[in-house]
């Protein structure tokens, strides 16, 4: 047995694959496309259409996803605020009547939410009163 033998197993061992996070892919075409969770800016569904907007991206990633399979997947970064639409709060700069809008590096958007949304909104943000 070598030194090197010992540091693989620790590595390679149950706990410490379990605490870090995985990767995130999104299939496309043949391939898969990596994102990461953190520059997911907002996620719109239209029919059986998705398109995922991120920061860095001036168009936004079309897919024919369930809304609520994603959502689901990247529950983590988004909040619901109306039906078919999920936002990253990170990237929010104003909230108010019945408006959001949010701001990255490659654009800007006005996104209505509803009632039940702003319950979710106000459950996922520090509010400093």
């Amino acid at each position: 047995m070598q030194a090197t033998d010992i540091i693989h197993r620790g590595i390679v061992g149950a706990k410490a694959v379990s605490s870090v996070s995985k990767p995130c892919f999104i299939k496309d075409g043949g391939g898969l496309l990596h994102i990461i969770k953190e520059h997911v800016v907002y996620l719109l569904s239209d029919d059986h259409i998705c398109k995922l907007y991120i920061k860095g991206k001036r168009t936004p990633i079309v897919l024919s996803l369930p809304f609520k399979n994603l959502t689901g997947k990247l529950c983590d970064v988004l909040t619901t605020i109306r039906r078919g639409t999920a936002v990253n709060l990170h990237y929010a700069t104003t909230i108010k009547g019945g408006v959001m809008k949010l701001a990255w590096d490659c654009g800007e958007a006005e996104l209505a939410y509803s009632e039940e949304g702003y319950k979710n909104i106000l459950s996922a943000i520090d509010l400093l009163e």
